[in-house]
């Protein structure tokens, strides 16, 4: 029995090694990097991080997930094909004054907090940028910038636009400044607003160290959202989902009436996700108790009201790989244009 006991402990080890599969090391990771996204590590400094995952099946999906992976593999991130008879989410969308305070100050606590102790991951969540930053690893970070301008001037161009017919842009949650500082190369004045002092301060930085006189950074206060004067182009990606929908539909409101007549905006929302809702005053009760980074969706009904309001016209309307988990996640791409004054 004894022997028959030590054979099946040996097969259970067996099956949980191969389960696990093969040891994570740094010539694993190496092969990983190599095999799927044609590049070596960037540092041994990294390769370390990486190993803290764990698991080769940790680091693979890491990878898989990972923003630079989908941007050299856009084959292998076919977007949802979420059914048309999904059901109507059950959304709170308007709030009060008071609301509108404490849900701002919530979202600013938490963001505040975020740029104070991981600014670049806050930003973009890739592994890579929970290491140690160096200067390499920062203007990787920054040159994320130029492919996702390349994008802008795309979808610009669809809409019979181009960067240099632009006088002022306005960059709401702006991070640390990594398309605004794009912007400022091509446009002669550029506004990036956020909602975290923190953030704002690594940007300013990076202003100042690049020169970048034409570009300024501004807190996105209440109650109009550091949106006071009137602009020619709008942007925000990978923003506007950490606020609640209220707060989505409050910011989008103020963008939209602050759009001077003939201006253009380029915004990025989910608009649903599978078994989602928001109930506002079960929500208020009950904030601090969920995760730093909160994802949300605005459904696109409201996302159409708040533009026809607003005496806009959508030109194009596209999903998107803006979501980390596009099976159950609806994300699209709103290119608005100002036709006229608000509509009362």
């Amino acid at each position: 029995m004894a022997t028959r006991k030590s054979k099946t402990t040996k097969m259970k080890s067996a099956a949980t090694t191969a389960d696990i599969g093969p040891d994570l090391n740094e010539a694993t990771i190496k092969d990983l990097y190599r095999l799927l996204l044609d590049r070596e590590p960037e540092s041994y400094s990294a390769i370390q991080n990486t190993l803290k995952l764990g698991s080769v099946q940790k680091v693979r999906n890491a990878i898989l997930s990972s923003p630079e992976y989908r941007r050299k593999n856009p084959q292998m991130n076919a977007l949802n094909n979420l059914p048309l008879d999904l059901p109507k989410l059950s959304v709170d969308v308007d709030l009060s004054g008071d609301q509108c305070d404490e849900l701002y100050g919530h979202v600013r606590e938490r963001w505040t907090k975020l740029g104070n102790e991981k600014p670049h991951w806050s930003v973009l969540s890739s592994p890579i940028f929970q290491q140690e930053l160096t200067p390499e690893l920062e203007e990787r970070f920054y040159q994320t910038g130029a492919t996702e301008l390349a994008e802008v001037e795309a979808l610009l161009a669809r809409a019979g636009r181009s960067l240099p017919d632009i006088s002022r842009i306005v960059e709401y949650g702006c991070g640390l400044g990594r398309m605004t500082l794009q912007f400022g190369k091509h446009v002669p004045s550029v506004l990036g607003l956020d909602i975290s002092t923190s953030h704002l301060a690594l940007a300013r930085d990076m202003a100042e160290r690049l020169g970048s006189d034409n570009v300024s950074f501004e807190t996105a206060e209440l109650p109009d959202f550091g949106m006071t004067e009137n602009f020619d182009f709008w942007y925000s990606r990978i923003v506007l989902q950490h606020n609640p929908p209220p707060l989505i539909k409050a910011i989008l409101t103020q963008a939209l009436d602050m759009l001077s007549p003939g201006g253009i905006a380029i915004f990025q929302v989910p608009t649903h996700a599978v078994g989602y809702s928001f109930d506002l005053p079960q929500y208020l009760c009950s904030k601090d108790e969920g995760p730093d980074i909160e994802m949300h969706c605005l459904p696109q009904r409201d996302v159409f009201e708040v533009i026809g309001k607003a005496g806009c016209s959508a030109v194009e309307v596209r999903e998107d790989r803006s979501v980390a988990n596009p099976v159950y996640w609806t994300s699209n791409t709103f290119v608005v244009e100002k036709l006229n004054r608000r509509v009362t």
